[in-house]
């Protein structure tokens, strides 16, 4: 079936891709939002650095692909070292060497390995000797707007339905099983984030001003959830599976044509999916969907983003906010930052609690990124 017209109902993050795509490839594309994009998830970090030396190839084309789509919000991708146990698996310096050699990573890349204890406190029976690597902090949630934003420029119609009742063919979007919770109070004795890996889920924790930041992922069971809940009661880190809340959502018009998100480690492999659903539904060529090549490697678009985000915390400092919580604002509103600092300053002739003041700022903006999108 052939097709020029486009409609995507509530786009995640691969639709949202896709729907970008077929807009620059001069397609006409019609985006409806029946719900305001949740703006309270939380950032998610990569886990490619392979585990093992036969897994270098497919880690070097993951990596590929993320600094092809950091070419559309280089801001939203960036650079941090992580502290990676893997339930199955133990590094040692010498298998570490030899795979930071096929990645073609020098000494600031390079990896180490270290031992679970100076995390959690157990003896080594849960956790096996992990590995401080480079991975990249993905914030899915502010790409999609940087998506949709993009699309809108170049012409998509976005519009706001709650129950739209439409005729033609829409392309629905089912996204990632996540699970996030949080601990306030709680904190890791590093301020790395720490990531928990096994062949049926993964686990992210890291600190965020009010307490400990908990994301799950696992294979969509009760029983992966279950168990990653388990691994964390034995790490001394006790979560009520009650405290969980999910971020998935159900699709149930199942006749139409449903594009199903991916997780971070999986996302190149779900975007070629998504590619050939589209192509064998439609009878679309595969140059539609040719990503654009980034200008530079990610690692050096990062120090330059790092710098710029010292600077502009110089300047937002004197309203109280710490570095930390100013950086995950930085980063995901970077093209309004002054915007937002000179708001800030200016509520302080009346307010003087820093987080009442960002929490404002964040609202005042989040609100008006909203009304642009749909108006």
């Amino acid at each position: 079936m052939k097709a020029n017209s486009f409609t995507f109902y509530q786009p995640d993050f691969l639709a949202a891709l896709a729907a970008y795509q077929l807009q620059k490839a001069g397609f006409s594309v019609k985006i409806i939002l029946s719900d305001q994009l949740n703006e309270h998830l939380q950032s998610e970090y990569t886990s490619y650095y392979p585990e093992k030396l036969t897994d270098v190839v497919s880690s070097k084309l993951n990596y590929r692909f993320l600094n092809s789509i950091s070419n559309l919000f280089p801001h939203l991708i960036t650079r941090k070292r992580v502290y990676t146990f893997h339930t199955n698996n133990e590094w040692n310096a010498k298998n570490l060497a030899a795979i930071d050699k096929l990645m073609g990573y020098d000494r600031e890349m390079a990896a180490f390995p270290i031992k679970p204890n100076i995390i959690f406190n157990h003896d080594g029976q849960i956790l096996k000797k992990g590995a401080q690597v480079i991975e990249y902090r993905f914030d899915r949630h502010q790409a999609i707007y940087e998506l949709l934003k993009k699309c809108k420029q170049l012409g998509s119609q976005i519009l706001f339905d709650d129950s739209p009742k439409l005729k033609e063919t829409i392309i629905l979007s089912k996204p990632i099983d996540t699970f996030t919770s949080s601990i306030k109070g709680k904190r890791l004795p590093v301020e790395n984030a720490v990531i928990l890996k096994s062949d049926s889920y993964d686990v992210e924790l890291y600190n965020l001003q009010q307490g400990l930041q908990i994301n799950i992922q696992s294979l969509s069971t009760t029983i992966d959830k279950s168990k990653a809940i388990e691994l964390l009661n034995d790490l001394d880190i006790q979560l009520e599976e009650a405290a969980i809340n999910s971020v998935s959502k159900s699709v149930t018009k199942s006749t139409e044509l449903v594009i199903s998100d991916a997780k971070l480690s999986d996302l190149r492999a779900g975007w070629n999916k998504v590619v050939d659903l589209l192509r064998n539904n439609f009878s679309l060529n595969k140059r539609a969907f040719n990503l654009d090549k980034p200008a530079e490697k990610l690692s050096a678009n990062y120090t330059k983003l790092q710098l710029a985000c010292e600077q502009q915390y110089d300047q937002a400092k004197q309203t109280g906010i710490q570095f930390r919580s100013f950086e995950k604002i930085y980063y995901r509103y970077i093209n309004s930052i002054e915007e937002m600092i000179e708001s800030a300053y200016e509520m302080m002739s009346f307010e003087r609690d820093p987080e009442k003041i960002w929490d404002s700022v964040l609202e005042d903006h989040l609100k008006e990124e909203w009304n642009n999108l749909i108006r």
